[in-house]
């Protein structure tokens, strides 16, 4: 993950940042820095695990390359983007996002992972034959 990040930072620096946003995924995604009233004690009954990082993760380390002016767009175009506030569409969609998340569960998406993972090496197997 450290070599991840430093790949991503390189890349932010890069980047012109007024066109292109940079979403990375990993398998061992974590949020940093969130604190949300009673997160520790949940963080806690599940073993530190928080559905909601899932949002981030992928069976292998990616990223994709946005366009900020898409991005802007379809937050724009977002039922609670009230009076143009693109950033009140963004919160309501990450918010909407974790929940959904948290409600499957951290380890019904670690199980979709590993499936994922499993499901390509079998193909990859596959044609190797």
């Amino acid at each position: 993950l450290k070599v991840f990040d430093e790949v991503c930072s390189w890349l932010d620096l890069k980047l012109d940042q007024t066109k292109v946003q940079l979403a990375p995924f990993h398998p061992k995604w974590r949020f940093g820095g969130r604190k949300l009233p009673g997160e520790s004690q949940k963080l806690a009954a599940t073993g530190g695990v928080d559905a909601a990082d899932f949002v981030n993760r992928s069976p292998v380390p990616a990223f994709h390359l946005l366009r900020v002016c898409e991005v802007e767009e379809a937050a724009q175009s977002h039922p609670a983007a009230k009076d143009g506030n693109a950033e009140a569409a963004s919160a309501a969609v990450a918010a909407r996002n974790a929940r959904h998340l948290r409600e499957r569960g951290a380890e019904a998406w670690r199980a979709e992972l590993r499936s994922c993972c499993e499901e390509g090496i079998a193909a990859a197997a596959k044609r190797a034959e």
